[in-house]
């Protein structure tokens, strides 16, 4: 008569609360971007007025930054001094851009389009590089957010037509 003998692995609350942190959840904010991005869309493809499309997109903007700033702060599957250099990368490179962007472009141009595209270039990046090191993470995180704001500084905003669309031009910089 052989016995085999079958062991049953427990985990502690601990070792499973370590486990979900090891694997980040960025869905709820990828979806957040993704709805803004179809809200934005469909603002634009309708025929509506110009001041009701422009308050819409800064609403939808401000509710984005917002939410997305919500979730991220309390998101425990990530560490917090992740969520806080994350944060801190995005609203320093934002601030910068106001300081170093052309008046034409100014805070409208950056709050209208720089945050969105900020934070929809963050998130996607985070998502694409949750595997990789911390250090490739945050090296990376920030040359895609130089590269985001970046761009607006080199650009000046020649004006809007009745269509609310931005005539932008190159600046040297």
């Amino acid at each position: 008569m052989s016995s085999t003998n079958t062991t049953l692995t427990t985990h502690s609350p601990e070792q499973v609360r370590d486990q979900a942190i090891l694997q980040p959840r960025y869905w709820p904010g990828l979806v957040l971007v993704g709805l803004y991005w179809i809200v934005l869309i469909a603002l634009r493809s309708q025929d509506l007025v110009i001041s009701t499309v422009f308050m819409s997109s800064m609403a939808a903007s401000a509710l984005l930054a917002l939410l997305i700033t919500i979730w991220w702060l309390t998101n425990r599957s990530i560490h917090s001094r992740d969520r806080l250099f994350s944060f801190l990368a995005v609203v320093g490179g934002g601030i910068l851009a106001y300081i170093l962007c052309d008046p034409s472009v100014g805070g409208i141009g950056l709050v209208l389009l720089g945050v969105p595209l900020a934070i929809s270039a963050w998130l996607l990046w985070m998502f694409l590089m949750k595997s990789r090191p911390v250090t490739i993470q945050r090296i990376g995180l920030l040359v895609v957010l130089v590269i985001v704001w970046g761009s607006f500084v080199t650009v000046r905003v020649e004006g809007v037509d009745g269509s609310n669309n931005a005539t932008p031009r190159k600046t040297a910089i």
